[in-house]
């Protein structure tokens, strides 16, 4: 899983090992949440990014977003509205 944090919204490229639906013609493989709490499935490709590996059980705070990582799935919940998203390979549950 691959998650990019702005302080506007989350957003999540995931190997979903569970059906999604149809984005662009090939099933979804990314979910983004704003702080308002709209969700949306997504197509993409991280492309070159560097990354930050999270260490289960660590919460971590950036950019007005809590983010807590679990060897079962991952939370964000945007500090100032409390809405967000859990993501893991098995689905997706916006809040």
């Amino acid at each position: 899983t691959f998650c990019q944090i702005t302080a506007g919204s989350v957003i999540c490229l995931v190997e979903f090992d569970v059906p999604t639906p149809l984005r662009y013609g090939a099933p979804a493989n990314g979910v983004s949440v704003s702080i308002t709490g709209d969700f949306e499935w997504t197509a993409g490709d991280r492309g070159q990014q560097p990354i930050d590996t999270l260490r289960y059980g660590t919460t971590y705070s950036a950019l007005g977003w809590t983010i807590r990582p679990t060897s079962e799935d991952t939370t964000f919940i945007n500090d100032t509205t409390g809405h967000g998203m859990t993501v893991s390979v098995g689905g997706v549950t916006p809040f």
